[in-house]
């Protein structure tokens, strides 16, 4: 699987439009420090797109695991710490900047961040989204266009 450079792709749909956004969100963010020109990665530019990173992704788990809590999603304990996981690595990432490590830790960050991404939305998201779709959440029923081969849902029985 080819993992670089990172882009939005059909198949990291989970057929829930705020999420679908949060992740294309996550997916720009990383994109920013991959495209930072190297002349102007300061440790300072780097630290501020990290910064943004922990925000967004900070925001982004709270609202898919509101999602998992309300609708009772039964593997949401293993997957709130896929979530812990990240958000300790970008801090140890923040704490290195901070030490004043080199410019190239948003590389490090990026690249870390663009596999981190692709194995949790493939592997772990999907998950949730087949449990959604079966509870009537997912938004398969009006997709973006980007989304078109989505499946439409089932009626509940």
């Amino acid at each position: 699987m080819t993992t670089y450079p990172m882009e939005w792709r059909d198949e990291f749909s989970v057929g829930i439009d705020r999420l679908d956004k949060d992740h294309r969100d996550l997916i720009a963010i990383s994109r920013e420090l991959l495209d930072l020109p190297l002349e102007k990665r300061s440790l300072a530019m780097v630290a501020h797109i990290v910064d943004k990173l922990v925000t967004y992704t900070t925001n982004h788990f709270a609202r898919e695991e509101a999602i998992m809590l309300e609708y009772g999603y039964p593997s949401r304990e293993a997957h709130f710490r896929e979530h812990l996981h990240l958000i300790r690595k970008i801090v140890d990432f923040q704490y290195d900047l901070n030490l004043g490590s080199s410019h190239m830790i948003g590389m490090r960050v990026a690249m870390f961040l663009n596999r981190w991404l692709i194995q949790h939305i493939l592997m772990h998201d999907k998950r949730y989204s087949v449990f959604f779709q079966e509870h009537g959440l997912a938004d398969f029923a009006s997709p973006h266009p980007s989304q078109a081969s989505v499946i439409e849902p089932q009626a509940k029985q």
